[in-house]
């Protein structure tokens, strides 16, 4: 009997063992399918970024230098005032005038009674001169008579000559055919000699005048390109010596205009350098890396960072003379977060719209 019992104890208990260990590979089993499904799910995905590409390609790029002009007119000139008196202005500010014409005046009246005066010895001279011609010819009056009286009258002329050459110092004419500018005196002042009365201007031939620096004065020629408000004109002529005061160089282009300012200041951008048919990309495409200047290509959906050669910079355009071909994808945006060989993808701004 005891060996029988014995033995199905045994039994009970092997079973129980089995029962056990089986559940335990089964836990075991469960606990590690649940690590692993764990760890797949929670393990990030490639780093992936989105950047902006530019294809390579020829373009035209320009070296400029961009100086503060100035709208003048090529013909203008101050009258000024050579007798002292009372301003009278006989036109007004801006209107077109043409050679000659009677602009102002200044009111002086000892000139003006000098001039009459004059006016009035001179005919009186001249009719007594006459008479006595007639007289002399009749034989009642001497040659000696005739003689004073020409005499008187040459210098009565020469009187009214020079009391007519000071009345017109009182008068302002047009030199040329022009515009008025503002007076510079109002109507009714007490002027004096040497003062300034009014300018005049030939608004149909009008000049830009800027100053251009020594150290760019060996580059520049006479019609070199000049663009002002977006308009290419040829550079007019470019003094060669530098000015005392500013230490630069006077230049000038002739700038046609119907509807300027004079001394209206615009932006001058003279072009120093053009360079055709060259790679040309954005400058903010460019990586800077231990002194050194890259670029990011997109190669087999990776970033890949490319040597470069600048050439000339037109504001935000940059030549490369050497490190790129025409077709390859430059990135142009979003550098600063890329790595070499850093996948990524190109934004297609077309399907995010649709």
């Amino acid at each position: 009997m005891a060996l029988p019992d014995f033995k199905k104890i045994w039994e009970n208990q092997w079973n129980s063992r089995s029962i056990i260990m089986s559940a335990g590979i089964v836990f075991i089993f469960l606990l590690g399918y649940k690590l692993i499904t764990s760890f797949s799910q929670s393990s990030p995905p490639p780093d992936i970024k989105v950047v902006e590409v530019q294809t390579v390609a020829l373009d035209t790029i320009v070296s400029t230098a961009r100086f503060i002009g100035t709208i003048r007119a090529q013909h203008s000139t101050t009258l000024i005032a050579k007798e002292a008196g009372i301003l009278d202005s006989l036109l007004p500010a801006g209107q077109q005038v043409k050679k000659g014409t009677l602009i102002a005046k200044i009111d002086n009246p000892s000139i003006e009674k000098a001039y009459k005066l004059s006016l009035a010895f001179e005919k009186i001279a001249h009719d007594q001169y006459d008479r006595i011609v007639i007289l002399q010819h009749s034989g009642t009056s001497s040659k000696n008579a005739a003689e004073e009286k020409k005499n008187a009258w040459i210098a009565a002329q020469k009187s009214l000559a020079e009391a007519k050459i000071a009345l017109e110092k009182t008068h302002f004419y047009a030199p040329f055919d022009s515009t008025i500018g503002v007076f510079k005196t109002r109507e009714g002042t007490q002027i004096k000699e040497s003062d300034p009365i009014v300018s005049l201007y030939d608004m149909t031939s009008l000049i830009v005048e800027f100053d251009i620096t020594a150290d760019i004065l060996p580059k520049i020629r006479d019609s070199q390109p000049v663009v002002i408000n977006g308009k290419e004109h040829p550079l007019t002529h470019v003094q060669r010596m530098l000015d005392e005061e500013t230490h630069m160089c006077p230049a000038y282009v002739n700038y046609p205009c119907t509807d300027c300012l004079i001394g209206t200041p615009v932006d001058v951008d003279l072009i120093i350098e053009q360079h055709k048919d060259v790679i040309v990309i954005p400058f903010e495409s460019i990586v800077i890396q231990e002194s050194k200047h890259f670029v990011y290509l997109v190669k087999d959906s990776k970033a890949v960072l490319t040597p470069v050669t600048m050439g000339l910079r037109e504001k935000d355009k940059i030549e490369i003379t050497s490190g790129l071909s025409t077709g390859e994808q430059v990135i142009i945006t979003g550098q600063a977060r890329l790595y070499p060989d850093i996948n990524v993808t190109i934004h297609q701004p077309d399907a995010v719209s649709s």
